[in-house]
């Protein structure tokens, strides 16, 4: 199940780290999404989350009026948690940048049908975790490893909100890698052979064009 945040203080830096770009030496940080980004954040999720995560082009997001309608308000109730994660860095002229239906009912009922597959408490102990909705990297930051980073702080917010366990459908390759390289373990297995013979099919034969599977992924926060 998913759990509001504790209170807490709000927003918080969570990690900092260097980067190269260029020939020249650049400091990134990762904090709380505040109020003054939240569009910012969305239009990034509606240009690149949603042209390029496997499941979104697999049902047609973009292609879907409605659907795109929908998926930018599940972002505003999602970020209205105070739980999401943004990665900045500053400009040479001293701005700060974040470095950012029918196919919606489909997405909830495979997550259900996932969610169902085997009860987390019984494997771990806790009904509270932290989940993830999307792992995003703006395309002139990619490969500078800051998805790698930005999962690494994750570990510092579930321990700000007074949890241990984060929870994740990493659907394509490379965020996939990533979340092994931190420690993320396989939770459950999910075939796209059982999602298609699955009365409604759940996923659409298309998927295998986009990923390679979807992997249902955990991890426990040591002190």
């Amino acid at each position: 199940m998913n759990t509001e945040p504790k209170s807490r203080e709000f927003p918080l830096t969570y990690h900092s780290f260097e980067r190269t770009i260029e020939g020249r030496s650049r400091t990134f940080w990762i904090q709380d999404l505040t109020d003054d980004y939240v569009e910012t954040a969305i239009d990034y999720y509606h240009e690149y989350f949603m042209r390029e995560e496997p499941l979104s082009q697999c049902l047609g997001y973009l292609e879907d009026e409605e659907c795109v309608k929908e998926f930018r308000k599940l972002m505003y109730m999602f970020i209205s948690q105070e739980s999401t994660l943004a990665c900045f860095t500053t400009l040479e002229n001293g701005d700060k940048k974040l470095v950012k239906s029918k196919p919606l009912i489909s997405l909830f009922k495979l997550t259900e049908y996932i969610n169902n597959l085997k009860n987390f408490y019984e494997l771990l102990g806790v009904n509270e975790y932290l989940r993830g909705f999307g792992l995003l990297v703006i395309p002139e930051y990619r490969g500078f490893k800051i998805g790698l980073e930005l999962l690494i702080a994750r570990k510092f917010l579930a321990k700000a909100m007074g949890l241990r366990v984060s929870l994740t459908l990493f659907t394509s390759t490379a965020s996939q890698k990533l979340a092994e390289k931190t420690g993320y373990q396989d939770f459950v297995p999910i075939t796209f052979e059982e999602l298609e013979n699955h009365d409604p099919p759940l996923i659409s034969p298309n998927i295998r064009s986009f990923t390679k599977c979807l992997r249902y992924m955990y991890i426990v926060y040591e002190d």
